[in-house]
């Protein structure tokens, strides 16, 4: 993780076999991060645009009660829905119904 933590920051990037960059997924798990969310995802949003990175955010939010899925969504607007993604609700149906044993 250091070494590919160094290469971004020094601008060696990480290409793939056919020389395209590689898109790097930041999986951001959130609750109750109303307030923080939209510093993160700026922060990580200009990071990798300064370093011309292409990038996207997954947030992964456990159904809080603040609002946080609602900043998502508009961040989502502002950003485009290929720059910050939000798993589909079905995923979480799932955690409330485990396979039987």
């Amino acid at each position: 993780m250091k070494e590919v933590l160094e290469r971004v920051m020094s601008g060696k990037l990480i290409t793939s076999c056919s020389g395209n960059l590689d898109k790097y997924s930041v999986i951001l798990p959130t609750y109750n991060e109303r307030r923080n969310l939209p510093i993160m995802i700026w922060l990580l949003a200009r990071t990798f645009d300064q370093h011309q990175i292409d990038w996207e955010v997954i947030v992964v939010d456990d159904n809080s009660p603040d609002g946080t899925l609602e900043v998502a969504e508009q961040l989502q607007r502002l950003y485009g829905p290929h720059r910050i993604v939000r798993p589909p609700p079905s995923i979480y149906k799932a955690q409330d119904h485990p396979p039987n044993p």
